[in-house]
């Protein structure tokens, strides 16, 4: 049977420089299914010309940062888990909107993930329809599928540099 786990992930990132990806995850979470980590990459979104005079989007890691840059953080969650998945519902992360950025909105997590956002702190959280993006201080991701043995997922969630 799937086992239960909570992941709370907090974001508190001063950012003038962008680092490259962490490589050790913010959070890790042992339960009889084995081990649940959650690793945090920030880069900036850039877009440029291509060699065809083509804009495309690109992310840039170790990079300066200026007010006004976008900055896309993903959240990846591995179950190292060698057997077991981890349950549908019971994989939940919440991450407090980083310090001195504003959520944008746009991305939208695609599969069976349920997105609600907070403007009170995390007391109470929405439908991304029903809350002013400039308002925005938490994010919240439920998984609504299991994640297998061995399984990532990848959530994101883009913010401009008040």
């Amino acid at each position: 049977m799937p086992k239960s786990f909570r992941v709370l992930l907090l974001l508190t990132l001063p950012l003038l420089f962008v680092a490259p990806a962490q490589a050790e995850p913010v959070a890790v979470l042992e339960g009889e299914a084995g081990l649940v980590t959650l690793e945090t990459r920030v880069t900036q979104r850039v877009v440029r010309q291509d060699d065809s005079g083509a804009e495309e989007i690109v992310y840039l890691e170790d990079t300066w940062l200026a007010p006004g840059a976008i900055l896309r953080y993903e959240l990846i969650v591995h179950n190292q888990a060698e057997n077991e998945a981890v349950a549908a519902d019971s994989l939940v992360i919440t991450s407090p909107l980083p310090e001195g950025v504003r959520f944008l909105e746009g991305l939208r997590p695609s599969g069976q993930v349920e997105f609600t956002l907070s403007g009170d702190g995390g007391g109470t959280f929405l439908a991304p329809s029903e809350l002013a993006a400039e308002t925005v201080t938490h994010l919240r991701w439920r998984l609504q599928e299991s994640l297998p043995p061995d399984g990532r997922r990848t959530f994101a969630f883009e913010a401009r540099l008040l």
